[in-house]
């Protein structure tokens, strides 16, 4: 009997659901999207985009995933451009099951009947009838999953429509395995979507290789399948493709930082570059920059001390070479792959590469220079995304191997 089943791929991207803080979303080079529970540790519902997206001339390949801001369906960012909306009937069903308990809690909360409040149990449910569930492995391919839609982030120029319309045998440059030319596999490259992330105000901010960045607006309410997405600006200027994009709290300011370590700030409105002075004391909704002044600390020389890594005075990688080099580990921004601030902005979690074995590092937020971390080892390639989950108060941090194909979840615990 099948006792689990994961990504068996790269794992590229986690998202975590803007209601459901314990359910988070992985997208792998496998060509599958599969839903986890943080509180059962366990996989929910699997997917294989790859297999409604591909094709002759379809992508078989995404790079980012997002829920939608009402948490009932997701956001495919693939290497052709385009983006993919999906709707899932178990997401359907959870987000649903979520409204009336908290319903339920709130009119608890006005009753005084706080016994029955703390005795509920939390817990994602399929059934629509019900508010609690159990899934076993044999429930994965039972959840319905559609495409709504899938529309192109930038329209094809005239060039770019002409290579593309061109018989192979006609196009310039050495054929490539499979019959594709170099100069459409570059276009199809620089198409690729590489980031996307939701405003509280349902924009919908869009990184792609190209190094633009498109402000998207994003309604659901009144709106015919077509007209979801609707580019409202386009941000010029980065040197390369932004890695990470966070909104203001009110949805007004975008900011995003790239592969060069150069850190923006745009209108969301307009897409016009905003002076840094005049955002200096800006609140952000979220924080994954890898540059900028709450993270300074992340990126420069840490001193380690007697316990560091958590493990209780124990000798590991991290101290070895820590003292093998005189108390002092360097690290550089290129070896900071990701970051991610907590929901209630008191913690931030690093994934790195390289330096002490592919670590995770935890920080106090903001992180000034000099600051201690501790860290903790375990994946076997670089960290390339790393976010934070909660349920039934408690906080954890889920970080994705990449090559490992591997997704960790770690308890936050308070230091005695």
């Amino acid at each position: 009997s099948l006792l689990h089943c994961s990504h068996n791929g790269k794992v590229k991207r986690l998202a975590v659901h803007p209601l459901i803080t314990s359910l988070f979303a992985s997208i792998s080079a496998d060509g599958s999207v599969r839903l986890w529970d943080s509180l059962s540790m366990r996989q929910l519902s699997v997917f294989s985009f790859a297999a409604v997206l591909g094709g002759e001339s379809g992508s078989k390949s995404a790079n980012c995933v997002a829920f939608t801001p009402d948490g009932r369906m997701l956001v495919i960012g693939d290497d052709l451009g385009q983006l993919c909306l999906f709707e899932c009937d178990f997401l359907h069903n959870s987000v649903d099951a979520h409204r009336r308990r908290e319903t339920r809690k709130s009119k608890q909360k006005r009753s005084g009947d706080r016994r029955r409040q703390r005795n509920e149990k939390l817990v994602i449910s399929t059934d629509s009838d019900s508010d609690s569930g159990d899934f076993g492995l044999s429930d994965l391919l039972q959840h319905n999953w559609s495409l709504v839609t899938k529309r192109s982030v930038a329209p094809q120029t005239q060039s770019q429509q002409g290579v593309l319309k061109q018989p192979q045998e006609q196009l310039s440059g050495r054929k490539q395995r499979g019959g594709s030319s170099p100069r459409r596999n570059e276009l199809d490259r620089k198409r690729a979507v590489m980031e996307i992330k939701f405003s509280s105000t349902s924009s919908l901010a869009v990184s792609c290789r190209d190094n633009l960045i498109h402000i998207i607006d994003f309604s659901l309410a009144g709106k015919q399948e077509a007209a979801r997405f609707k580019r409202v600006a386009v941000c010029r200027g980065h040197n390369s493709f932004a890695r990470s994009l966070d909104f203001s709290r009110d949805g007004l300011v975008l900011q995003s930082s790239d592969g060069a370590k150069e850190l923006f700030f745009w209108d969301a409105q307009s897409g016009q570059r905003v002076n840094a002075a005049a955002v200096r004391d800006e609140l952000w909704e979220s924080w994954t920059s890898i540059v900028g002044w709450p993270v300074m600390g992340a990126l420069n020389t840490i001193n380690f001390g007697a316990d560091v890594a958590g493990n209780s005075g124990k000798s590991n990688s991290a101290l070895e070479d820590a003292a093998s080099n005189g108390g002092v580990v360097a690290v550089s921004a290129g070896d900071v792959n990701c970051v991610c601030r907590s929901p209630d902005g008191t913690l931030l979690a690093v994934g790195s590469s390289q330096t002490v074995k592919h670590t995770i590092k935890l920080f106090n937020f903001p992180c000034p220079v000099d600051a201690i971390p501790s860290v903790f080892g375990g994946h076997t390639s670089p960290v390339i995304d790393i976010a934070f989950v909660s349920s039934h108060d408690a906080l954890s941090v889920i970080s994705a191997g990449g090559n490992d194909c591997c997704i960790f979840q770690w308890a936050v615990v308070p230091k005695r």
